[in-house]
């Protein structure tokens, strides 16, 4: 078709469609069972078959954003989850992204396509996170031991 290939970029083979194939199986797999969202084990194993960075982290949003969504509907489906909940809260999510990346190329571009300053913003978003949502978690703990209500046990969605 003409495509010129530039370095990182990855050649789609009957080899490499096999292995990208039975490591996206594992990828969905050890996400399932360990609870990760699939960027996190997806991204390492495409930046270690030397895909480019952007076309990496864009790949591992889109099928972030397909199992996120088919989450989203079976949830509303079972009624788990209140439409106009998941409206706003998803329209909240697209905005909040759209900034994000908006913001993380700007960074990029600003330091001469370091990511050593993407890299820090990371590692502060993930120490946010994880403040925030241990202390929100605690405190929904707490408030069900208050009320009663039973906090270790075991509930099958089965």
């Amino acid at each position: 078709m003409g495509y010129r290939f530039v370095k990182g970029d990855l050649k789609f083979t009957p080899k490499t469609l096999l292995t990208q194939s039975a490591i996206n199986f594992a990828v969905g797999l050890v996400n399932s069972l360990a609870g990760v969202g699939p960027g996190v084990v997806l991204m390492v194993l495409m930046m270690k078959l030397n895909m480019h960075p952007v076309v990496a982290e864009r790949t591992a949003n889109f099928v972030a954003t397909s199992i996120t969504l088919s989450s989203a509907i079976c949830a509303v489906y079972y009624e788990e989850l209140p439409v106009d909940y998941a409206a706003v809260f998803g329209f909240i999510s697209m905005i909040a992204t759209t900034q994000g990346m908006k913001m993380r190329e700007w960074m990029i571009n600003k330091s001469g396509g370091r990511y050593s300053n993407l890299v820090l913003m990371l590692l502060v978003m993930i120490l946010v996170t994880f403040v925030s949502t241990s202390t929100l978690n605690l405190i929904a703990i707490l408030g069900k031991i208050e009320a009663g209500e039973p906090v270790l046990e075991f509930r099958s969605y089965c």
